[in-house]
């Protein structure tokens, strides 16, 4: 039977406990002992949350800072690795690898390469990483076992080239293009052997070069710091600049004003769609914008500038000379004809003064087609407000025509002839005259002779002339008498002819002496006004002239005039009733003279 000792507490000589036991914790020592266990000795069943070090030299250091040395005892990181080359694994240059269940890794290693090497998820075997080289000092980035990009030791990046040849040197083909020796930030190579290179340029200006194999700056877009414009060459020739104040050149440099300038005298410029329609401008003498159908190759119309000075011309159906239109040089547009004078062919015309010209050979001068209601066919203003207008009203079954004015007077004409109007186009009656005491008719021609109304229920007041009146008709009766007008003598000399008629003053002083008012008997007119010369200076359109302006009402600078009149028949009826009273007292006393014995 094997022997058994059991205690629950070991001391050393002062007392002090070595090991002790309470509750099933052992605890070896106390606080401040060191406990040694001698070379050789095996520690077996002991478990650890920690870090186990069995082996015979120190294999990880976390100095006072917390930084972890592994493979160096004096770590000058939170992690220093340190590896003496002496490594016989698998992978010899690995210096740390970390490894999951699914064998996926990532592993750092190197001597005179410096890799982070990743692994795939069932093999250890490296299928992507990333070197530093330290004898060409520079650091290649690798996927799928191939490099894919560089950073040389002059800091220059390549992207499917190994000895990149600028800043950034992207090749998808390794075409061998040379990158322009100005242009170093920026060159992408593709496998149409062409390159496109940018960079800094010099102090001067900052460059995009196009190239290919054989020639570095095929095309360029450059901004010029000078000048802070933009330059678009090809075939070491600009074609476009963009200048500081967006003017754009294409050909020549704008200048001052000149938003868009091309020059372009070799050939023309052309602008189509999709259809291949479009216009094309001719830079020649005649500088002609055309309307084109570039799939036929054909005009289809066109504006011709310069081909007379200062004129525009617009052709149609593509050959210049059928114009159509022109816009000449004094701003007057002239369509279907070159000029407008008075003796020009057919067409129409406009004119910077404002007037409109139209001359027809067979056809209809102008048209006014309403369509719909009825209505104004043309408006007339004066200083922008409406002075009058022609227009259409249906009356009845006619649909007729009226000329107004804005003051309620104008004609209308109908199949009856034609009647006064307000300015709506309706009719009015007994309430507008023709003529007036300043714009007189001259003759009237007339198959009859005027109608005046005589209906008895339309007066009052009938009755035979008074003594008075008869006697101021016995003073009328010899006062008709021949004469002249001043007007047709000064016009017809000795050919004026002779009229007869009265005086209008030997009228109204005929009434006076026998005491009555002639203005009181609508026999007599006397129309008062006010007339001023008015003086108009020559223009293009007419020479210099005067005429005379009439006012109705007394007006500051004008003179008042007064014209006296008569009503014929009036007149000549008061006469006759006069007559007719005297000679029927002698025919009563003639009767009473041959009746006597």
């Amino acid at each position: 039977m094997a022997s058994i000792l059991k205690v629950d507490t070991i001391q050393d000589q002062a007392g002090n406990n070595i090991i002790s036991e309470n509750a099933n914790v052992i605890t070896i020592g106390a606080s401040g002992d060191t406990i040694t266990v001698p070379a050789g000795a095996t520690v077996s069943g002991f478990t650890s949350a920690g870090i186990d070090d069995n082996a015979t030299s120190t294999a990880i250091t976390i100095d006072s800072s917390e930084r972890v040395g592994i493979g160096t005892s004096s770590p000058d990181a939170m992690l220093h690795i340190h590896d003496d080359g002496a490594s016989t694994s698998t992978h010899s240059y690995t210096k740390l690898h970390i490894e999951n269940d699914d064998h996926s890794a990532l592993q750092f290693s190197g001597i005179g390469e410096q890799w982070i090497w990743f692994s795939d998820d069932t093999t250890a075997t490296p299928v992507g990483g990333i070197t530093y080289y330290h004898s060409g000092q520079y650091m290649a980035f690798r996927a799928e076992g191939s490099e894919r990009m560089r950073i040389d030791s002059s800091g220059n990046v390549g992207i499917g080239v190994s000895s990149p040849l600028a800043k950034l040197h992207v090749d998808t083909s390794n075409s061998g293009v040379t990158p322009n020796a100005y242009a170093d930030d920026l060159f992408i190579e593709s496998s149409g052997n062409t390159g496109l290179t940018i960079g800094s340029g010099t102090s001067s200006y900052s460059s995009i070069y196009f190239a290919n194999s054989t020639d570095n700056d095929k095309a360029r877009i450059e901004v010029v710091h000078s000048d802070n414009s933009m330059r678009f060459t090809n075939n070491a020739s600009e074609r476009m600049r963009i200048d500081s104040s967006g003017r754009v050149g294409i050909g020549d440099t704008p200048s001052s004003g000149e938003a868009l300038l091309i020059n372009n005298s070799n050939s023309y410029l052309s602008i189509k769609n999709a259809t291949q329609m479009g216009i094309r401008l001719y830079g020649d003498d005649t500088n002609v914008l055309y309307s084109y159908d570039l799939s036929a190759d054909t005009v289809t119309s066109g504006i011709a500038f310069g081909a007379t000075a200062g004129t525009i011309h617009f052709y149609t159906n593509g050959i210049v000379g059928q114009e159509r239109m022109r816009i000449d040089s004094s701003g007057d547009a002239h369509v279907g004809c070159t000029s407008h004078q008075a003796s020009a062919s057919s067409g129409t015309g406009g004119s910077t003064l404002g007037s409109i010209k139209v001359s027809a050979d067979t056809d209809v001068c102008h048209y006014f087609n309403r369509i719909g209601s009825d209505g104004t066919l043309a408006e007339f203003r004066k200083d922008g407000s409406a002075v009058g207008s022609i227009g259409t009203l249906v009356s009845g079954s006619d649909s007729t025509f009226h000329i107004t004015g804005n003051i309620g007077t104008g004609i209308r004409f109908y199949n009856a002839g034609f009647a006064a109007v307000n300015e709506n186009g309706t009719y009015i009656d007994n309430s507008r005259d023709i003529g007036s005491a300043t714009i007189r008719w001259d003759d009237v021609y007339a198959t009859n002779g005027t109608i005046q109304t005589s209906d008895q229920n339309e007066k009052q007041s009938i009755q035979s002339l008074t003594t008075d009146e008869m006697n101021v008709a016995k003073r009328l009766s010899p006062l008709i008498k021949t004469f002249k007008w001043n007007s047709s003598v000064e016009e017809k000399g000795d050919n004026a002819r002779t009229h007869t008629g009265i005086i209008a003053q030997d009228v109204q002083q005929a009434f006076t002496d026998e005491g009555l008012d002639a203005s009181n008997y609508a026999l007599f007119i006397s129309s008062t006004w006010w007339e001023k010369e008015i003086s108009v200076e020559a223009t293009e359109e007419q020479e210099a002239h005067t005429y005379i302006d009439y006012k109705e009402e007394a007006t500051d600078g004008y003179t008042e005039r007064t014209r006296l009149g008569v009503r014929y028949p009036e007149l000549l009826s008061f006469i006759q009733a006069y007559n007719d009273q005297r000679f029927t007292e002698l025919e009563a006393r003639i009767t009473a003279l041959e009746t006597q014995p």
